[in-house]
């Protein structure tokens, strides 16, 4: 990173960053705490992992820099498989190592991992689990990543209303968590809009070829084609879709909020309207320097799930900073009471279910880059 840059950047952001004032020293734990870390870096997932990585160790250096305590994310790579995300949380959750987990990536990861460290009394941040029930999984699961049911009808009102849309179609897959989730809620809004449901077509993950699910939603002329997938098939099914001609406008929620969408489909996405918890311009508290940072430090724009990665050690600073000791118990009884926190993300806070509080933004694909719809 650039020094002047980087100093601009803590020296006049560090306010904003890390909760509206340069604090001073920490309140109760004070030290090092380390945080386990588990993320898709590679595999199918890793159009997220990669970001998220990049956003903890970002936010990692600026906590360090200007934060009450010293945060020491220990990432990594659950390669896009369950059983690995398993085998890294029963890793995190013996021998006293860490105080808490950020993590996994997926929430099909989450629903087989998150249980673990429930057993164990660890707490959990999940940073992009946006499947219905994670939370649910015990009272120290939480999460800064906005849940479908908040993304996704915000989505499908705004392109209803724009186009007068009449009819839909869904396509998701039926194997994935985070997907059926996408259908139940895409499905539920649709029904409340008073939307004609005209065609549903499912596929799996690791799937390429979606014509014949397109070429049956094509011969129902919707107005509107709601897209529950993870980047890899969204990207194919966006290209697919323009290959044959589809018109109809292109919806989805947080796993088509990734930049490999629109590199996957061969430009296809241009015009994809996406729910999301974050936008590149937002003019929320530190914000635009985050990017900055970022794009100086790793040579490309962030996206939301480097955003939320980064909002992640913002949020820890301020919960281990009140915590009485690193421990599992006290970070998590510190999480509980966690007050609101200037994060990139906005003014942050959990709600009485350990979800994240807020609303989404609606986003479209405009030369490349997600952009206000």
């Amino acid at each position: 990173m650039h020094r002047s840059i980087r100093a601009f950047f803590l020296i006049s952001s560090a306010a904003l960053l890390l909760g509206g004032s340069i604090p001073g020293p920490a309140r109760a734990a004070s030290g090092e705490a380390a945080i386990g870390a588990v993320l898709d870096i590679s595999g199918s997932a890793g159009a997220y992992g990669d970001g998220q990585k990049n956003g903890l160790q970002l936010g990692q250096d600026y906590v360090n820099k200007n934060g009450r305590v010293h945060i020491a994310f220990d990432i990594e790579d659950a390669a896009s498989q369950k059983a690995q995300a398993v085998n890294l949380f029963q890793s995190f959750t013996t021998g006293g190592k860490v105080g808490a987990i950020v993590g996994p990536t997926l929430s099909s990861e989450a629903f087989a991992a998150d249980p673990i460290a429930v057993s164990a009394g660890m707490p959990v941040l999940g940073i992009s689990n946006t499947a219905n029930g994670v939370t649910a999984m015990g009272p120290c699961v939480f999460r800064n990543s906005l849940t479908e049911a908040a993304v996704v009808p915000h989505a499908l009102k705004a392109v209803i209303a724009r186009y007068k849309v009449k009819t839909a179609a869904i396509i998701y897959g039926n194997d994935d968590a985070f997907t059926k989730t996408d259908y139940e809620v895409a499905k539920s809004a649709l029904d409340a809009q008073h939307i004609k449901i005209v065609s549903t077509q499912t596929f799996s993950k690791g799937d390429v070829d979606f014509q014949a699910q397109l070429t049956s939603i094509k011969a129902a002329n919707p107005d509107l084609v709601f897209v529950g997938a993870l980047a890899v098939e969204a990207g194919h099914i966006v290209a697919d879709a323009h290959t044959l001609g589809i018109k109809a406008n292109i919806v989805g929620g947080n796993g088509l909020n990734s930049p490999q969408v629109y590199s996957l489909s061969g430009g296809a996405a241009e015009g994809v309207v996406v729910g999301a918890a974050w936008a590149i311009g937002a003019q929320t508290p530190g914000n635009l320097d985050f990017v900055q940072a970022y794009r100086v430090r790793f040579l490309k724009d962030p996206d939301q799930f480097a955003a939320q990665a980064f909002a992640a050690a913002q949020i820890m600073e301020n919960v281990l900073s009140a915590a009485k000791s690193f421990s599992p118990s006290d970070v998590c009884s510190a999480m509980k009471t966690m007050k609101p926190v200037n994060t990139v993300l906005g003014t942050f806070s959990f709600t009485s279910n350990r979800d994240a509080s807020g609303d989404g933004v609606v986003l479209t694909v405009h030369n490349g880059k997600f952009v206000g719809f």
